[in-house]
């Protein structure tokens, strides 16, 4: 055998013999190596808005009785997906009375008290009540919401966790905006405006039939802006009342709250306005940014870091960081594309197996919905080595996650 392995090798020429060597101890390397490759991960978006959203309580008593007192739960208990139980929401809102125009009494910012003046006193509001009977519903069934300040108008925003962006709900004309597969938010209502890009938007109703636009339905989003608190149950709403102000809270007597025929009725609140490209006829008082980051800061997200790898034992570890997340309950985990999520702690020691490992983590809430999915893709190579030489009685201890 000797004589036979030495006659090949001197057959080979010494520069391809050199390449051999080469390549085998390439080989018997690389076999003997161990090591895990991170080759990709997608986060989510870490918030970027330099304006803080002060945020009512998810505890406030009001909601819990808001939630109890309209079966909330059953209203939008229909709903498959979060989208269309936010959208039974907006249509329920739209049914509790019809504004006619008429003076009325301007009660405080509170969507049980609105609702009460206006089943039991015909005290029949505009977009405005509208808009806070939706938004304090939707933070009762656990939705983030906004006010929207627009020329003339007021709406609303959400967050759609199946989006993963804000989107514009108007519960007095009962209705969002669509774009091929993707919901609208303020920006993209404010550019389609001024770029004249408003051809193939379709305004959709809560029963989910599409309309086209014409650039009238979209006019009153040419001065976009937001009001940074929806905290009015914890801290009242004040007003401008002929001149004078007045904290709005609850009164025995509706009679005393302001009415429109009689006094002259304003409010200022902390509010900041998108500086749309273009734009002209900004309304005044009002901050104004052009940075969309402090519009489109993004919640419920997940960043993954990678904290350390042990590519002898084939493990690595890895931190959780929920993101912009209020109501934040839990981590949940999937492995491999499995489709199975269960819950996880923060920090994880994860074992891998040999070839390409996948990692999916994601917010829970304590309402029960869940944000957008962040992963890292992991390769790992074993030393092959271990496995010829393993004792077969060794036991591999896997990490609980």
């Amino acid at each position: 055998m000797k004589k036979l392995i030495s006659f090949w090798i001197a057959k080979l020429p010494k520069k391809k013999w050199a390449a051999f060597c080469v390549l085998f101890l390439a080989a018997l390397a690389y076999c003997h190596s161990s090591f895990i490759f991170v080759y990709e991960i997608e986060n989510g978006h870490l918030s970027g808005a330099m304006y803080p959203m002060m945020e009512e309580s998810w505890d406030h008593p009001r909601l819990k009785k808001l939630a109890e007192d309209e079966h909330l739960l059953q209203v939008i208990f229909p709903g498959a997906t979060e989208f269309e139980k936010i959208l039974l929401l907006r249509k329920w809102t739209r049914s509790q009375w019809n504004g006619d125009g008429k003076p009325f009494y301007y009660p405080p910012w509170d969507a049980i008290e609105i609702l009460r003046l206006a089943r039991s006193y015909g005290n029949k509001a505009f977009c405005a009540q509208y808009a806070i009977v939706f938004l304090q519903s939707c933070l009762a069934v656990g939705i983030p919401a906004r006010y929207v300040d627009l020329p003339g108008h007021f709406v609303v925003e959400i967050w759609s966790n199946e989006y993963n962006k804000w989107v514009i709900m108007d519960p007095t004309r009962d209705v969002h905006f669509r774009k091929g597969e993707d919901a609208l938010d303020g920006i993209d209502l404010c550019n389609a405006y001024w770029r004249d890009r408003w051809q193939d938007i379709y305004k959709v109703d809560s029963n989910r039939t599409p309309t086209p636009i014409v650039k009238e339905d979209i006019a009153v989003y040419r001065d976009y802006s937001i009001l940074l608190h929806n905290d009015q149950l914890t801290l009242p709403m004040v007003l401008s009342v002929n001149g004078q102000e007045r904290v709005m809270t609850l009164e025995k007597d509706y009679q005393t709250y302001p009415h429109l025929s009689r006094d002259k009725v304003g409010f200022s609140a902390n509010i900041i306005g998108w500086s749309q490209e273009g734009q002209n006829g900004q309304s005044p008082g009002k901050s104004r940014s052009t940075d969309p980051d402090d519009f489109r800061f993004f919640m419920n997200q997940v960043v993954i870091d990678v904290v350390s790898k042990n590519s002898e034992n084939g493990q690595i570890k890895l931190a959780f960081r929920g993101s912009n997340s209020t109501s934040f309950q839990s981590f949940m985990l999937m492995k491999d594309d499995s489709g199975i999520w269960r819950e996880s702690a923060p920090n994880v020691i994860y074992p891998l197996a040999p070839g390409v490992n996948c990692i999916s983590v994601r917010v829970k809430t304590r309402f029960g919905r869940v944000g957008k999915r962040a992963y890292v893709r992991i390769y790992y190579k074993k030393n092959w080595f271990n496995n010829i030489f393993a004792n077969p009685q060794d036991t591999v201890l896997y990490s609980k996650t």
